[in-house]
Protein backbone atom coordinates (compact mmCIF):
# COMPACT_ATOMS: atom_id res chain seq x y z
CA UNK A 1 0.00 0.00 0.00
CA UNK A 2 2.48 2.48 0.80
CA UNK A 3 4.09 1.52 -2.34
CA UNK A 4 0.94 2.44 -4.21
CA UNK A 5 0.87 5.91 -2.68
CA UNK A 6 4.70 6.93 -3.83
CA UNK A 7 6.51 6.79 -0.17
CA UNK A 8 9.53 5.47 -2.01
CA UNK A 9 11.04 8.65 -3.53
CA UNK A 10 10.56 11.08 -0.77
CA UNK A 11 12.47 8.14 1.99
CA UNK A 12 15.45 9.75 3.66
CA UNK A 13 18.69 10.44 1.65
CA UNK A 14 20.52 7.71 4.38
CA UNK A 15 18.11 5.01 3.24
CA UNK A 16 18.12 5.22 -0.50
CA UNK A 17 22.33 5.83 -0.30
CA UNK A 18 21.97 2.50 1.21
CA UNK A 19 19.51 0.96 -0.93
CA UNK A 20 16.33 0.38 2.00
CA UNK A 21 14.48 2.77 0.81
CA UNK A 22 11.86 0.12 -0.72
CA UNK A 23 12.44 -1.95 2.42
CA UNK A 24 8.55 -2.20 4.59
CA UNK A 25 10.18 -0.68 7.71
CA UNK A 26 11.73 2.74 5.74
CA UNK A 27 8.37 3.18 4.54
CA UNK A 28 6.60 2.92 7.09
CA UNK A 29 9.05 5.20 8.96
CA UNK A 30 8.50 7.68 6.23
CA UNK A 31 4.47 7.31 6.12
CA UNK A 32 4.50 7.77 10.13
CA UNK A 33 6.21 11.22 10.08
CA UNK A 34 3.97 12.64 7.08
CA UNK A 35 1.08 11.60 9.12
CA UNK A 36 2.66 13.71 11.97
CA UNK A 37 3.49 16.49 10.05
CA UNK A 38 -0.05 16.81 8.22
CA UNK A 39 -1.81 16.09 11.54
CA UNK A 40 0.82 18.93 13.49
CA UNK A 41 0.25 21.89 10.23
CA UNK A 42 -3.51 20.62 9.61
CA UNK A 43 -4.87 19.10 12.48
CA UNK A 44 -6.73 15.67 12.96
CA UNK A 45 -10.04 16.63 10.79
CA UNK A 46 -7.74 16.67 7.92
CA UNK A 47 -5.16 13.97 8.63
CA UNK A 48 -8.64 11.59 9.39
CA UNK A 49 -9.71 11.90 5.57
CA UNK A 50 -6.49 11.32 3.58
CA UNK A 51 -5.47 8.29 5.98
CA UNK A 52 -9.66 6.97 5.23
CA UNK A 53 -8.66 7.65 1.37
CA UNK A 54 -5.23 6.41 1.44
CA UNK A 55 -6.69 3.12 3.19
CA UNK A 56 -9.78 2.49 1.46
Amino acid sequence: MLRAIGIAPIVGIGEQLNGVHEQPRALAETFEAIVGAIYQDGGYEIIKKLVVKWFS
